[in-house]
């Protein structure tokens, strides 16, 4: 009999030596998801220069440091232009929001608190506190590295690139995913159905889930209960060059079971398998020389998807220059459902976590946790993990929740 390994153990053996993929460099249009895989700085400081941070008047502080100060409008500086020339005592300049504060000025009274007389203007109250100005550099200054390898790009990342003048970053290329079930009882999504059919559902939650991790994801043919035709379509999908084959089911040790040995036919190598976690106990492992590695996940649905998160999420992230130990980082949350004692295997249970009033996390685990069930993964946002031979938890007690944001890399 083959000996279990641990969801740590078999977890290390499919990251080793993998590596993250070639860069490519994206324009900034299209960068929205992608993961840096360069340190980047800025080519300009911003504000460039000091602006004016509301509509009013550029004037001296000296000159409006008392009650009804008297000043001459000498100029004006709208958004995107400049006055020309240094601001002398007694003067002012009309400026706006987004303007370069004129050279002399020092302050910017808002509009607000101005009476506006022609070609002068006076302010009743004397003016102190806030300047109203942004002076330059005070996001960043020039040459400041803003983002750095492996941060996921999110729209504010993008904003950020764009400020500091970047039209475009060096990315990582997405992994390329090819996903195949297994089994004569499987048919597609929208075919005609027998009274023995079962709708090829997984294959597509796990490439829904891959996309969203930053994976190029492409569900391939349904394999056949033949080791021949298997072997032959496995060796197919390899040469197409993906970085990874997830298949689905058909891991077994049934006669019908044939994923494995059609692998080892095509010079494939099983590293493991055979998995110490519920659900999980078929995943495998394998590795084809020169071509991709292969990941096998169980062929029932909320089996292959709890799997996807445990093995295949930091899979891609590793993939896209995350630090392995960062992939799957286990939370913490009170316990609201009771939980029996466990048995000796590691056991992620499908529910959803909420918030309490005092901003901690509640775990509530979904009495629905049969294999084949959908509808429970559906309405969960969280695994919440059990221990080998964990004892009886009660409400209350802290428990480890794996949350499924599905995001990539932060």
């Amino acid at each position: 009999m083959t000996k279990l390994l641990s969801l740590d153990a078999a977890r290390a053996l499919l990251l080793e030596g993998v590596a993250p993929t070639s860069t490519e460099r994206i324009e900034l249009a299209d960068l929205a998801g992608r993961v840096l895989a360069e340190c980047v700085s800025a080519a300009r400081a911003q504000p460039p220069t000091a602006l004016s941070a509301m509509d009013g008047y550029a004037v001296r502080s000296e000159d409006v440091a008392r009650d009804g100060a008297r000043l001459t409008l000498v100029g004006e500086a709208p958004a995107g232009g400049a006055h020309c020339g240094e601001l002398g005592a007694g003067q002012a300049v009309r400026i706006f929001t987004g303007a370069p504060i004129p050279d002399g000025a020092d302050r910017v009274v808002i509009q607000e608190n101005v009476d506006a007389q022609g070609d002068e203007i006076v302010i009743p109250a004397a003016q102190t506190g806030e300047t109203f100005i942004r002076p330059e550099g005070l996001d960043f200054a020039a040459t400041t590295v803003l983002l750095g390898p492996g941060q996921l790009l999110t729209p504010a990342r993008i904003a950020l690139l764009a400020a500091a003048n970047r039209a475009d970053a060096a990315v990582f290329r997405k992994p390329r995913i090819a996903i195949v079930a297994s089994g004569d009882e499987l048919v597609e999504p929208g075919g005609p159905l027998s009274p023995v059919s079962i709708v090829n559902s997984a294959a597509y939650g796990v490439a829904a889930l891959c996309e969203s991790l930053g994976a190029d994801a492409n569900v391939e043919t349904i394999l056949p209960d033949d080791l021949t035709e298997s072997a032959d379509l496995l060796e197919a999908i390899a040469g197409n060059d993906p970085d990874i084959i997830v298949t689905i089911g058909g891991a077994s040790v049934g006669a019908r079971d044939l994923l494995k040995p059609a692998f080892e036919a095509i010079g494939g190598r099983i590293v493991f398998q055979g998995v110490a976690v519920r659900p999980g106990k078929p995943v495998w492992h394998g590795r084809l020389d020169g071509g991709p590695l292969l990941l096998g996940l169980p062929g029932n649905p909320a089996s292959a998807l709890a799997c996807a998160h445990l093995f295949l999420a930091p899979l891609i992230g590793v993939s896209l220059g995350c630090d392995a130990e960062s992939c799957v980082q286990l939370q913490t949350a009170r316990l609201f459902t009771p939980l029996e004692a466990n048995g000796g295997r590691e056991t992620y249970l499908r529910g959803y976590v909420t918030s309490d009033p005092s901003g901690g996390r509640v775990a509530h685990v979904d009495q629905r946790q049969d294999s084949s069930l959908l509808t429970p993964f559906a309405a969960a946002n969280a695994l919440v993990r059990r221990s080998p031979k964990a004892p009886p938890a009660r409400p209350g007690d802290v428990v480890d929740v794996l949350v499924l944001n599905s995001s990539a890399p932060a």
